[in-house]
């Protein structure tokens, strides 16, 4: 069972989230974090977290702070990056690290369709 972890510390998003996701909750395991340090907590402490699908903007550890720390210490983990704000920069350097960015708002079917691409892979 393909477990996915979404990151963004607006309440509201992830409760988006949780609602949209809610019908596919008998093949997949959805966790959520309001913020990096408890995002990486988790992936810490769960076994295998199959996808990662964060926000940019954060307090304390941004987005790209944790893709790179994904990246490196959590390779079995797929990032997703899913973003309203977001420079250029920002968005070059998540397409050098070969990271899906998307920005929001964004169609919650088509991330559906990405996340269960990246879990077959």
């Amino acid at each position: 069972m393909p477990t996915i972890l979404f990151v963004d510390d607006e309440i509201n998003v992830l409760g988006a989230m949780k609602r949209s996701f809610r019908h596919m909750g008998d093949n997949w395991s959805f966790l959520f974090a309001d913020c990096a340090p408890l995002a990486i907590d988790i992936l810490n402490r769960i076994e295998k977290v199959d996808v990662v699908v964060t926000d940019v903007m954060m307090p304390r550890v941004d987005g790209k702070e944790l893709v790179k720390k994904i990246l490196a210490e959590y390779p079995q983990t797929k990032p997703i990056v899913l973003s309203g704000q977001c420079d250029d920069a920002a968005k070059a350097e998540f397409e050098r690290m070969k990271v899906p960015f998307y920005n929001k708002p964004f169609p919650m079917e088509e991330l559906k369709e990405k996340i269960v691409e990246m879990t077959k892979s």
